[in-house]
């Protein structure tokens, strides 16, 4: 039996809570999936299919059938994984990982059901074709007035379902934004007077984006985004692409620099970065300690450079910034900026004084 054009979902999300869980074990089935044949990109019908045998293992048919595809489109293009682990007190709390597979099964035949240690197990052969998912014309059949209902609703299913999972994939990377998403260096402290003669020691510092997590950033977007190299929608002689929207990412200049441009057609997915990058309004949380280790001051400072919502003076250049029609990231710009702190006759002995980068809404004033 044979199903044409059905679009799977391309990719599928596990969570797990264990404290000695790993990323292997985590994607396994119970049993595993097994791929028996493999035939990468024959042409068929004038077309490129990647054609898999697999069998798939669940307690329904239905629940059979789903894994044997799934497996069929990873094994055929490949997928993003991205784990998200939480440690605490040297435990882990929490596992979860996102498989996201950039392809769909165009059809597939039904070679054998059978039951095998009480769950059924389904054979396949599977016809795999790289995604065309994220188009925004699902299909169309070609005599007038007909429709082809249940190619198309599997089809808008799917694209839901994979838009959805895209999300979940690209939110484990926003998450850790900003707090993993930059480095602070610490520079040297100097104490003076002002002209009112008000005593204050100034602290010194770098920040720059973490290259690691710009890295990883990129590597989501080109998971979600409908172009994943389209620095040419951009700039002054770009051409007249129909993207809604755009997010730049410039890494470090020189030898292992780069620099990349992810297009959308996805105002949600736009969305939601603006809203984790921008409208989070990152801010430097200082907190000043005294040789008892006790608290003597903490609080948020802002920067232009960081914080796109601040009003007042604007830089020529910023850590990342708002477009007309998405987000841009300087990677390679660093801030260099000084924190004063007013000094009296009551104030305990300073100690150590520490820095990060935190979204406004952690911040305590």
């Amino acid at each position: 039996m044979h199903k044409l054009a059905l679009a799977l979902a391309l990719m599928f999300a596990v969570s797990v809570s264990a404290q000695t869980a790993d990323t292997a074990s985590v994607l396994k089935p119970n049993p595993v999936t097994v791929i028996i044949t493999v035939v990468p990109w024959l042409l068929k019908d004038s077309e490129r299919y990647y054609f898999v045998t697999v069998k798939g293992y669940g307690k329904t048919t239905e629940e059979a059938r789903t894994q044997a595809l799934r497996a069929a489109v990873d094994q055929a293009v490949g997928s993003v994984i991205n784990s998200e682990r939480e440690v605490k007190n040297q435990r882990l709390e929490r596992s979860e990982v996102v498989q996201y597979a950039a392809g769909f099964v165009d059809r597939y035949e039904v070679k054998r059901v059978e039951q095998e240690n009480g769950f059924v197990a389904m054979t396949l052969d599977v016809y795999v074709k790289r995604s065309r998912l994220s188009d925004r014309l699902l299909g169309h059949h070609p005599r007038p007035g007909q429709i082809d209902g249940d190619r198309l609703q599997t089809q808008a299913e799917t694209l839901t379902h994979s838009r959805q999972q895209g999300d979940r994939l690209l939110q484990m990377v926003l998450a850790d934004f900003p707090r993993r998403a930059f480095d602070v260096e610490l520079g040297p402290s100097r104490v003076y007077y002002t002209d009112q003669r008000q005593q204050q020691i100034e602290f010194s510092f770098k920040l720059k984006w973490r290259h690691a997590y710009l890295e990883n950033l990129r590597e989501a977007l080109a998971a979600v985004s409908q172009n994943a190299n389209a620095g040419d929608c951009t700039g002054l002689y770009a051409r007249n692409c129909q993207y809604q929207g755009y997010v730049t990412i410039k890494a470090r200049p020189g030898r292992h620099g780069w620099s990349r441009t992810a297009a959308f057609d996805d105002s949600v997915t736009l969305n939601l970065i603006h809203q984790n990058l921008i409208q989070s309004r990152p801010a430097v949380l200082i907190t000043i300690d005294d040789r008892e280790g006790r608290r003597v001051w903490r609080g948020c400072q802002r920067w232009s450079e960081l914080d796109n919502e601040m009003s007042g003076y604007v830089p020529n250049e910023r850590l990342l910034q708002p477009t007309q029609n998405g987000v841009q990231i300087n990677g390679y710009l660093t801030l260099d900026a000084r924190v004063p702190f007013n000094l009296t006759p009551t104030t305990p002995v300073l100690d150590t004084v520490k820095m990060e980068v935190v979204r406004n809404s952690q911040c305590p004033n």
